[in-house]
């Protein structure tokens, strides 16, 4: 077995190989949620030939993996994994395990792998989202029972799959996307930051009655006890006016906004419909292209005129 706390102590460790060694878990007694991170300068874990049934959790507090050995394990899946915490990881191994599916995340949330290691799984399809991996050089799959791409394709090599998978997406590059996504965020983040310091700004220069009747009994010492209470009475009742204003115009804007909000729910489940209707027609255009092969030339050239036109119609309603 293996001391959790003590390896986790050996903050200098770089390379780490505990192949054949019929683990069942790795660490598993370290409780992830109090700690920040695992073995911080570790770059190669090799935890292949074990008995995993699951990906372990303390992996995801090593941040600074460039290398990982998972192969032949007992893996059904990766949902474990925490994909965005691994910025710098550079090959992949899961290859002789379980793994019957993988989701859109783990393909685009692991942009610097470049060498995938998927044999030997019970993979029947691969996210068409793979197909835009901005760094993948390597990508192996055989072994697996896939049938969304054509076997002598999967012999051709890294580059036809990826090209084939993204022939195959309907829709935008999602890397795109999802640049476009974090832009919108934090523009929306800026603004909303400069409404807050406008507000506090109106805030700082709204009359205060007390220091202002404090500084007119500095100024003049021989006013009267009347003049000054009217005096305050008169500013008060001002920021009272002002207190008011604001009130009505935030009850305006938000009746405005609202409204613009309904309008725009409706147009965006009408927009969506629309693209689950374009997506479904694009997904039987390209079934019967698949496996219909008694097709003519022009009936196949027709097909696929037919699928970019759909996928343009996609791409605008997606932009809009």
């Amino acid at each position: 077995e293996l001391c959790g706390p003590a390896i986790c102590m050996l903050e200098n460790l770089v390379e780490l190989e505990l192949r054949g060694n019929k683990l069942t878990t790795f660490l598993d007694e370290v409780d992830v949620s109090r700690i920040q991170y695992v073995l911080p300068n570790l770059t190669f874990l090799d935890l292949s030939v074990n008995s995993l049934t699951k990906f372990p959790p303390t992996l995801n507090k090593m941040s600074t993996l460039q290398n990982l050995l998972l192969s032949t394990n007992h893996l059904t899946n990766v949902d474990g994994m925490e994909t965005q915490n691994f910025p710098y990881l550079n090959a992949f191994d899961l290859s002789d395990n379980r793994i019957a599916e993988l989701s859109d995340q783990f393909c685009l949330d692991l942009e610097s792998v470049q060498q995938l290691n998927l044999r030997n799984n019970e993979l029947r399809a691969l996210p068409t989202a793979l197909g835009f991996h901005p760094n993948i050089k390597s990508l192996q799959l055989e072994g697996n029972p896939i049938k969304s791409i054509r076997f002598n394709v999967i012999q051709k090599g890294t580059v036809e799959v990826l090209a084939y998978l993204r022939d195959r997406h309907a829709g935008q590059d999602p890397l795109d996307l999802r640049r476009k996504e974090k832009v919108a965020l934090e523009a929306t983040s800026t603004v909303q930051d400069t409404y807050n310091e406008q507000e506090a700004m109106e805030i700082s220069h709204v009359p205060q009655g007390n220091i202002n009747y404090q500084d007119s009994r500095r100024e003049s010492s021989s006013a009267s006890t009347t003049t000054t209470t009217d005096s305050y009475s008169h500013q008060q009742s001002q920021q009272s006016q002002i207190g008011s204003q604001r009130e009505e115009e935030e009850e305006k804007k938000q009746g405005v906004v609202q409204e613009v909000a309904r309008e725009s729910e409706a147009d965006k489940q009408a927009r969506l419909a629309e693209m689950e209707r374009i997506q479904s027609e694009v997904i039987a255009l390209q079934n019967r292209l698949d496996t219909d092969f008694s097709l003519s030339t022009s009936n196949i050239m027709k097909i696929k005129r037919n699928i970019q036109h759909l996928k343009s119609e996609f791409n605008n309603l997606k932009n809009m």
